[in-house]
């Protein structure tokens, strides 16, 4: 079944009132404890949000100026730092706000400066998939404030997910992933790094 919403805030309705928001920092969490509007103190809790994942092989991107990939080719180091997000339960459907944040660093080929630069990230939940609603890719655009700082965060505007659910019933174990959006070539360094660390 396909997602209902799956975008940016700025690109969707008005945004609504969520409860609990709280930054992650790190590669897996849930997000924190979901809040429905006008939920009394003595009303039965709502069940856990979805899980949000922070997909390892995906977390870090490094562009590079040019075929050279040495570290004098690097422009930018960029990585997945955290996000924050909740949840709100309605009688058929959840809805998950997660706002991603990013670091970035300049590289020696990073442009001279305070030139803009680009990556894309992704959103998906794998129990959608091969349904492409299951994927999202978001472009994001950053520039430094000054040509010295050599490290900033980035951080999107919220996204929205609103996920139909039958009545009662718990999204807890639905896992959310974020990663960022690869050529083949930089998730084969992703995983070969990730190998010799491991070594």
């Amino acid at each position: 079944m396909p997602f209902s919403v799956i975008a940016r805030a700025a690109d969707s309705a008005p945004a609504r009132r969520f409860g609990r928001l709280a930054l992650v920092l790190g590669g897996v969490a849930a997000l924190g404890a979901c809040s429905s509007l006008g939920l009394d103190l003595d009303d039965e809790p709502p069940p856990p949000c979805p899980t949000v994942r922070i997909d390892r092989d995906t977390a870090q991107l490094v562009q590079y100026a040019g075929q050279g990939r040495d570290i004098t080719d690097m422009t930018y180091a960029i990585e997945i730092q955290g996000y924050g997000g909740a949840c709100e339960y309605e009688d058929d459907e959840v809805i998950v706000q997660i706002v991603p944040q990013f670091l970035v660093e300049r590289g020696p080929a990073a442009p001279e400066g305070t030139a803009p630069g680009t990556f894309s990230y992704f959103v998906a939940i794998p129990s959608y998939y091969p349904n492409p609603a299951g994927k999202q890719v978001f472009p994001l655009r950053f520039a430094f404030a000054d040509p010295v700082t050599p490290v900033m965060a980035v951080r999107d505007d919220p996204i929205t997910l609103t996920l139909p659910r039958d009545p009662g019933e718990s999204l807890a174990d639905e896992d959310i992933y974020i990663g960022l959006q690869l050529t083949p070539e930089q998730l084969q360094r992703n995983r070969e790094r990730a190998a010799a660390g491991a070594r």
